[in-house]
């Protein structure tokens, strides 16, 4: 595979919550989710591209997906490696709105059952590897697990990417064979990022 289109997924009723979730089937998008995967969906059509489409498997991603892929013409195929990072005791519960909670917690020494970093980008190095033989593929998903792409085809850890904000039905685009990041957090989509 050389490039991949990633999408976070438009805003849930967990983010607007400021909740953590990893449950498949908990906080759909927002009307404004829906909109924000509209024209995530527009941007992607106005390329003229059709390439596969894969979706983690949590709700709010595959609502993402599946607006994506409507407008397309191409279904979603669910993958839970793009999954969210599992929450452990943080799941379902509201987040601090303390800025740095995030590095706060990882560099405590203990992740309360947070998914270790070395486990999400085993699961990026999977996906990426399972797909070697596309050229150019979209793949809807989360922060974390965005920031875990861009991590593996730096090959760095997970502090240099913690600080970027993924947002909502943002694009980023991976080379995973030049091992260049294309694109960070963009809501357009220009053509030559991943020409």
């Amino acid at each position: 595979m050389s490039k991949i289109i990633l999408v976070r997924h438009g805003q849930s009723e967990g983010n607007v919550k400021n909740i953590l979730s990893h449950d498949p089937d908990k906080f759909p998008l927002t009307a404004k989710g829906v909109e924000q995967a509209l024209h995530a969906a527009e941007e992607l059509a106005a390329t003229g591209i059709v390439p596969a489409l894969f979706s983690s498997n949590i709700l709010r991603a595959h609502q993402t997906a599946k607006i994506i892929g409507s407008r397309l013409g191409v279904e979603p195929i669910i993958d839970e490696r793009l999954a969210e990072r599992y929450m452990g005791e943080f799941n379902n519960k509201p987040i601090s709105p303390v800025p740095g909670w995030h590095r706060k917690l990882l560099t405590s020494g203990d992740l309360h059952g947070f998914e270790s970093w070395n486990d999400i980008t085993k699961r990026v190095r999977e996906f990426i590897e399972s797909n070697k033989n596309r050229d150019l593929i979209v793949a809807v998903s989360h922060g974390d697990t965005i920031k875990a792409f861009m991590s593996e085809t730096l090959q760095c850890d997970e502090f240099p990417v913690l600080g970027i904000r993924v947002h909502n039905a943002s694009f980023t685009v991976i080379d995973t064979v030049k091992k260049h990041v294309l694109l960070v957090s963009s809501l357009s989509l220009p053509k030559e990022a991943f020409e």
